[in-house]
């Protein structure tokens, strides 16, 4: 579960030792919550002066956090506090949380990985300190709010045929469908992707954020009781927790950019009991 911090302090995963704020790890310094280093690719611009420079994405995100290891008094076994430090920041194979709280704003969390923890002792341990160093980099650089969000359920469309005519037509009409709709808001300045569920019964779901002109339809007939479950982060389709990649027509993942999303579910053919949820965290660059 994640923590709840007070302002100016900062814990990596779930279960390490709260950091700043004048207590036992005290962090100094805290460096990488800017705008991560930049990717650019340049090309020569044949016979012309100049070049063309691509530099739409960030790379991965450093953030490194200075500060002192304070023994609380003298009597304190200075390998407790020690071990406790280099048991949270050992190598790990899947990213963890780093959480951060400023003053005025919600707690945000950073998934990273620790690269660095290195700890040496100088004169300052005689007075009880042992200064720190941590280096965490993060494959996606970006900043979510530490609460998830979510939306929905929301169903499909109620439909209703047009007045019927004794005379048939040669070109047949669609009907008139309302609901099927959703606003969803990211409150960050960058992109961010949901986990979508589609519970059945439904036929070939669609689900589209108009905002950002992006649809995804999948080729399956859903039961009553059967869950697509779409992490458009980690772009991966399940069905009842087996792969089904396979289903999804394109290869677009739906994402809420920053502000209002108009998200439509809808279906080429109709359910009363098809419905479409989701959950998200707000982003920020």
């Amino acid at each position: 579960m994640a923590p709840s911090l007070a302002d100016y302090t900062y814990q990596y995963t779930d279960t390490g030792p709260v950091m700043g704020g004048g207590l036992i790890f005290d962090v100094q310094k805290v460096e990488g919550l800017g705008i991560p280093d930049v990717r650019v690719i340049q090309q020569d611009r044949d016979g012309a002066d100049g070049d063309f420079i691509f530099a739409g994405f960030t790379r991965a995100r450093s953030v490194a956090l200075t500060g002192y290891l304070k023994l609380p008094n003298f009597t304190t076994v200075p390998e407790t506090f020690i071990d406790q430090y280099l048991a949270t920041f050992k190598p790990s194979k899947i990213s963890q949380p780093f959480y951060y709280k400023m003053p005025g704003s919600e707690q945000r969390v950073i998934y990273c990985v620790p690269v660095a923890a290195p700890l040496d002792l100088d004169e300052q341990f005689n007075s009880g300190y042992i200064p720190f160093f941590v280096q965490l980099l993060a494959e996606d650089p970006r900043k979510y709010s530490s609460a998830v969000a979510s939306f929905g359920p929301v169903g499909l469309p109620n439909t209703s045929g047009g007045r019927a005519y004794p005379k048939a037509y040669p070109k047949s009409y669609g009907t008139i469908s309302t609901g099927g709709s959703v606003l969803v808001v990211n409150n960050g300045n960058k992109e961010t992707f949901p986990v979508l569920v589609i519970n059945g019964a439904v036929s070939n779901p669609i689900v589209t954020n108009v905002t950002a002109d992006i649809t995804m339809q999948f080729n399956i007939n859903l039961a009553t009781g059967d869950q697509l479950i779409v992490d458009c982060g980690a772009k991966s389709v399940t069905l009842n927790g087996g792969d089904r990649a396979d289903i999804l027509l394109g290869q677009e993942f739906i994402e809420l950019v920053a502000g209002s999303n108009d998200i439509r579910f809808t279906a080429l053919s109709f359910s009363s009991s098809g419905t479409l949820q989701g959950s998200y965290r707000h982003a920020w660059t």
